[in-house]
């Protein structure tokens, strides 16, 4: 029997299940999966909000305080043309260039609310479920796949806790899918038209912008696609991935700045080459940690790798030869992706970092499973009993580590909102009623300068480039950090007597004059933040601040003035 000629990238086949003039049941047949995610989705959502208000006196607080520094951007490039935390000078303190550009788009509209970044997400987080569900019926994949594949994106992306940190996360996920399954497609020897070709190329410029992390993505579908032969389009992606670098990093140098944005080069792990055991670690050692300690991903990455084992076994189509699945080419690009951002990436809060690396694999895997590609029917042979089993087994080794960490951030994130309440948000609050337009010292930056207006010296390097060099240097001690203030006449510092001791000590000629502490601390840097004055005039006026304002504080934040 004659095959049909393959699709191209445009063409978009019949929905199972679903045609022109069918009712409404038949249409709920195909797409229940994503009815119950999404309606899983804005419950949790609902529901996180809500605990996050009531705790917070009734002000919904994200639970990380980076979530304030893309507000600050956007506040002060809406209100004044500046590219920063502060109104007063550039700084390139975000890694989403687009995430922070579209928040000063919106907020240069009128009403514009801090609950913008959480609109945002939940917009992004639902059209990231209803692509990722388009992508599996396109690709023929059983319909519990289908649901608990969505189930994993709700609950082990983890989607709700990154919509509700107010990050770019959610857009992420939703710019990465629709990268992956197309350069996939690509890969396969899928024709591309001139629209097609434009929106990929589009898709790899936005992957990088929203977080520099899609080089990685980007980089991988290039071997990829170059080892198919397509080398022309290999060659105009990593082009558009490298665009908004460039732009960036032209406009840094010009303001004195580094060519990538100042949290990517302090945070990104570099080489080292001092010893063997460094060697090692450089050339993949640290991606086999990040995948032993981040086993919510370490554990699809594992399956994926079998899975391509058990394709190549049998021989299926997953190299990408012309008309081929995408889905070898998924597979490979996701866990390419996952193995360097594993090296050069840290982990953090919330899966906010590795989110997307969890959906990548899920719906790699879920698509090598669709069209039953693996031949797997031939397990029908199998006792039924036996199958049963080993599906069960491998299905929990894959899922229980994504679910149980979702559950856990699903579960953190009311308290990680109460503590940056109790902590930043009083930190803003203070020093806006009493320092605005002051110079300040400060390790936490997002809250006190979107809530606030003051001039900013950042002990971490994030804002500002003489503290950046210093500490890439690993030159930067509390003698230098004295010196700073001093040149550019601070009256306080607010930061965290831990990361002083760390530099050296507390410099001389600060004086303690107060703290205050949070209880049950999980998301701030330390429970005691210490406020300092800086030159002895200072001292009686900083005081006399702090016994007003300590009033004002919750009743869950311990506090005390020297004498």
């Amino acid at each position: 029997m004659a095959k049909s000629p393959p699709l191209t990238i445009d063409e978009q086949p019949t929905t199972p299940g679903l045609s022109a003039g069918r009712h409404i049941p038949q249409a709920i047949g195909v797409y229940w999966p994503l009815l119950l995610a999404l309606a899983l989705f804005a419950s949790l959502l609902w529901s996180g909000i809500n605990t996050c208000r009531r705790q917070n006196d009734g002000q919904f607080i994200y639970p990380l305080d980076d979530a304030y520094i893309h507000m600050a951007i956007a506040k002060n490039l809406a209100q004044h043309g500046v590219w920063g935390v502060t109104r007063f000078a550039f700084g390139a303190s975000s890694s989403s260039l687009l995430w922070s550009g579209v928040l000063g788009l919106i907020f240069r509209l009128p009403g514009s609310h801090d609950l913008v970044p959480l609109l945002l997400g939940a917009a992004c987080g639902a059209a990231a479920l209803s692509v990722v569900l388009w992508i599996l019926l396109r690709e023929e994949v059983p319909g519990l796949v289908v649901a608990v594949l969505l189930g994993g994106v709700v609950i082990g992306a983890p989607m709700v806790p990154l919509v509700i940190s107010g990050m770019e996360a959610p857009g992420q996920i939703l710019i990465d899918v629709l990268f992956l399954y197309a350069a996939a497609r690509a890969a396969g020897g899928r024709v591309l038209s001139v629209r097609s070709t434009a929106a990929i190329l589009v898709l790899a410029a936005l992957a990088v912008a929203i977080r520099y992390e899609g080089l990685f993505l980007v980089g991988t579908a290039c071997l990829v696609l170059a080892a198919r032969g397509r080398w022309g389009l290999a060659f105009a992606l990593g082009l558009a991935a490298l665009t908004p670098v460039v732009i960036f990093g032209a406009i840094s140098v010009r303001h004195g700045g580094f060519w990538l944005p100042n949290s990517v080069m302090l945070k990104g792990a570099r080489p080292s080459f001092g010893s063997w055991r460094d060697a090692a670690y450089s050339l993949g050692g640290r991606a086999v940690e990040g995948l032993i300690v981040a086993r919510w991903v370490g554990g699809l990455a594992v399956a994926a790798m079998v899975v391509l084992l058990i394709a190549f076994s049998k021989r299926r189509e997953v190299s990408g030869r012309a008309g081929s699945s995408p889905a070898g080419p998924m597979l490979v690009i996701s866990l390419g992706t996952a193995i360097l951002h594993m090296q050069f990436a840290a982990l953090t809060w919330f899966s906010r970092y590795e989110g997307y690396l969890v959906v990548l694999l899920m719906l790699a895997i879920a698509v090598a499973l669709g069209r039953d590609r693996l031949g797997l029917s031939g397990l029908a042979r199998i006792e039924a009993a036996k199958r049963i089993v080993a599906v069960a087994i491998a299905a929990a080794f894959c899922l229980y580590p994504v679910f149980a960490n979702g559950i856990m951030a699903l579960g953190q994130v009311p308290a990680a909102s109460h503590n940056v309440y109790e902590q930043q948000y009083q930190m803003a609050r203070f020093l806006g009623r009493y320092y605005s337009d002051d110079t300040v010292v400060l390790n936490d930056i997002g809250a006190v300068c979107y809530f606030g207006d003051v001039r900013l010296i950042d002990t971490q390097g994030l804002d500002g480039m003489e503290v950046a060099r210093q500490r890439l240097a690993r030159t930067y001690r509390s003698a230098l950090a004295a010196d700073i203030a001093r040149r550019q006449d601070a009256r306080v510092a607010v930061v965290y007597q831990r990361f002083l001791q760390e530099m050296g000590g507390v410099p001389e000629d600060w004086t303690p004059v107060g703290t205050w502490g949070i209880g049950d601390n999980l998301i701030c840097g330390d429970a005691f933040v210490t406020f300092y004055a800086l030159r002895p005039d200072e001292i009686p006026a900083l005081r006399a601040n702090l016994l007003e304002f300590n009033r004002a504080l919750p009743i869950g934040v311990s506090r005390h003035v020297s004498r």
